[in-house]
């Protein structure tokens, strides 16, 4: 049967890269945005985190943090290494078997399965790293290279 884990690997190159990358440009990259103001780098970077969290939230009960917007490059640091503890945690889930969570969501007693919560999450880092990266284009300020991010670079850095 084919599973998560390459997936889940893949997510967690992709963030680390994302994070390492974001570190190393202008420090006015923080403040970039792609369109809604209120979305800027820092803040896309923080949601990043506080969805791991609800996702750590509904696969092991363990409380979520309010995660802050980094405002510097030591912060966007903390946030990365903070990200290893999902991806070590995302591994451990996808050994486990499927089974049914439920939730207090948008409505009381929600329901969904332990796989979905899962391919939400690559989801999500994905969806928010194409953010990032088109914000910052957008401003001028840099380019962050997203094809580097697939699974073929993912492949090859593993060799």
């Amino acid at each position: 049967m084919i599973d998560l884990t390459y997936s889940l690997k893949h997510m967690a190159w992709a963030n680390q890269k994302l994070f390492t990358e974001l570190a190393a440009l202008p420090a006015e990259c923080i403040n970039a945005t792609y369109g809604p103001v209120d979305w800027t780098v820092a803040h896309i970077a923080a949601h990043i985190i506080s969805g791991n969290e609800w996702y750590q939230h509904l696969l092991t009960g363990a409380e979520e943090k309010n995660c802050q917007p980094p405002q510097n490059t030591d912060e966007l640091l903390a946030l990365r290494e903070y990200l290893k503890t999902f991806d070590e945690m995302y591994l451990e889930e996808a050994k486990k078997p499927d089974a049914l969570i439920t939730f207090d969501g948008y409505a009381k007693n929600e329901q969904t399965t332990r796989e979905m919560v899962l391919h939400q999450a690559v989801y999500h880092a994905t969806e928010h790293r194409a953010h990032i990266a088109t914000a910052i284009e957008v401003q001028g300020i840099a380019k962050i290279d997203l094809d580097s991010y697939d699974f073929w670079s993912y492949y090859h850095s593993q060799k």
